[in-house]
């Protein structure tokens, strides 16, 4: 039910609106889910760029504006850095580890595991939130795996090799 909530919140193209949505829900459907950023803020980035460390690096937003549209760090680009081993998983999560949602077929969203086993993700246009791990839209899939983060300089070396293949 709170899963099926969170999916027509995130999808109703109304940023503004999505902290009360999030909040009124919770005399509906309990959950712990916090909202870490107003509407108001830079929401040019994704699931992806956030986990990566990439939404605020001038080095891939330079890369970005150079390529074509198609082109960007989605959950494709996880797909890729598993395929290209330089994602490894991790058996034991720890903090600053990566959780990767997945529907048995495809990566669907991608978080940074916080404190107490909880997640920080950004949710598609929407905001930036920390939950617990299946607090999130239903599409996102309900299987999950846990890599080691990456470094800067190899995520972005990645997306080159990346953005080259496609």
């Amino acid at each position: 039910m709170l899963r099926s909530y969170l999916e027509d919140i995130t999808n109703n193209g109304n940023v503004s609106s999505h902290r009360k949505l999030i909040e009124s829900l919770r005399g509906i459907a309990p959950h712990s889910i916090a909202v870490l950023e107003r509407s108001g803020d830079n929401l040019l980035y994704n699931c992806v760029m956030y986990a990566l460390g990439l939404a605020q690096d001038p080095v891939f937003l330079d890369l970005l504006h150079e390529l074509p549209s198609r082109i960007h760090a989605s959950t494709a680009f996880i797909q890729f850095l598993v395929d290209e081993g330089y994602l490894v998983k991790s058996i034991s999560p720890d903090v600053g580890d990566l959780i990767a949602y997945h529907d048995n077929t495809r990566f669907r969203h991608i978080g940074i595991v916080v404190d107490d086993g909880r997640v920080r993700s950004k949710w598609g246009v929407g905001l930036l939130y920390e939950h617990a791990p299946l607090e999130t839209p239903y599409s996102y899939g309900n299987a999950v795996c846990f890599f080691r983060p990456l470094k800067r300089e190899v995520v972005l070396d990645a997306f080159f090799e990346f953005a080259k293949s496609q």
